[in-house]
């Protein structure tokens, strides 16, 4: 999905094939007689499937106030696992506001308990697959069909852990992070994204993802590019491109573009940082934090950031700034090693494309120097006099 020209990189844990030797899966669903309850499970035995169902339904009953899909990592400390969850809800006529509440976990063991937050844009994208099928497939009170014993079982041998082209995963799940704000607006672009496309071709330039509703119209755009790298004639076709897209096409609600940061000496973007993450960590403009999202390592050293911040709408002087903040925070987090700026453009959004170069500089600069020599010249023409 993520920019045309990346190499891909092939991460394998230090502990090879043993990464999530032992996983297991749990699907819960909330019953109003019941209670939450372990509808499927494999890899775990059944106590310990139904302190999960338990335990995944009350932190998705708890901080899921909104009937919304979302994730969380709970520890199990008495059960030694650990427990990525998706939480989900299903519509019920039956069930108490027509909808129903339900959890898929992926469970592994406590010593493994660190890598979920690594790879989570990985299980967060499997287990977003799955919980279609089950909305598809799931009956309340009915025996799941074999179809879907089979969909929930694919957790346990996906081979992503062990190969797998982490920025392009990573970088979505930025996008997908950053979607799931809770606003009205966010959430009702996630209301109408019916499907999405990777990579695809609009006039004539590659679009890192797409966005489109159930009639196939596009709702939004994605993609990715070292803007602080660019050249103004580079960043004046960029502001064409976009331009263009918000004009031809009626569906458009909302471009984002993210901008890679690289913080080494070279400016570039070094996708081995992403093997040192061990945890992602939101915060908001509303606490006052310097960005809104940002991934550390084993010694909770930050060693990315994201900043949602419409750079594509600045003018120069507020361009400087920005850079000087990113600067000021390389110097306070020594271990930062990239920095993301993800832009907003909405319909009503007035870009501020950079200002033209001065075509005649170059012959101005010789005129400059001819005129500074002929009057060198002048003056040593007076002391000879």
């Amino acid at each position: 999905m993520f920019k045309v020209g990346y190499t891909y990189l092939y991460l394998r844990e230090s502990v090879g094939d043993s990464l999530f030797e032992k996983r297991g899966v749990c699907f819960a669903i909330f019953d109003e007689e019941e209670g939450p309850t372990c509808v499927y499970f494999k890899g775990i035995d059944k106590a310990i499937a139904d302190k999960i169902a338990v335990k995944s339904m009350v932190g998705a009953m708890t901080f899921n106030q909104q009937m919304a899909d979302g994730e969380s990592i709970i520890p199990l400390q008495e059960e030694q696992r650990n427990t990525f969850v998706f939480s989900f809800a299903i519509a019920d006529e039956k069930a108490r506001g027509g909808v129903r509440i339900g959890t898929l976990s992926f469970v592994v063991k406590r010593e493994d308990g660190n890598a979920l937050y690594r790879f989570a844009p990985i299980l967060s994208e499997h287990l977003k697959r799955i919980v279609r099928d089950i909305k598809k497939y799931y009956v309340y009170r009915q025996r799941i069909p074999q179809v879907l014993m089979d969909c929930v079982d694919s957790i346990l041998s996906i081979q992503e852990f062990e190969r797998v082209s982490l920025p392009f995963i990573f970088k979505e799940y930025l996008i997908q992070i950053y979607l799931s704000r809770n606003t009205t607006f966010h959430r009702s672009i996630v209301e109408k994204t019916s499907s999405i496309s990777r990579n695809e071709e609009i006039f004539g330039d590659k679009i890192d993802i797409v966005g489109r509703d159930k009639d196939q119209n596009i709702v939004w755009v994605f993609l990715s590019c070292n803007f602080s790298r660019m050249s103004n004639e580079e960043k004046k076709k960029l502001y064409v491109f976009l331009d263009k897209l918000g004009k031809n096409i009626p569906s458009l609600e909302v471009l984002f573009v993210l901008n890679e940061l690289g913080l080494g000496r070279d400016g570039s973007f070094d996708e081995k940082m992403i093997e040192k993450i061990t945890r992602i960590s939101r915060t908001s403009e509303v606490e006052r934090k310097n960005f809104d999202l940002c991934g550390m390592d084993a010694s909770e050293n930050i060693v990315w950031a994201l900043l949602s911040k419409n750079f594509l709408a600045m003018e120069e002087s507020e361009i400087d700034e920005l850079n000087k903040k990113i600067y000021r925070l390389k110097r306070s987090n020594p271990s930062m090693e990239a920095f993301f700026i993800l832009a907003e453009i909405l319909r009503t959004t007035k870009l501020q494309p950079p200002k033209s170069d001065f075509e005649e500089k170059p012959i101005g600069l010789k005129k400059i120097r001819k005129t500074k020599t002929e009057y060198q010249s002048f003056k040593e023409s007076l002391r000879e006099r």
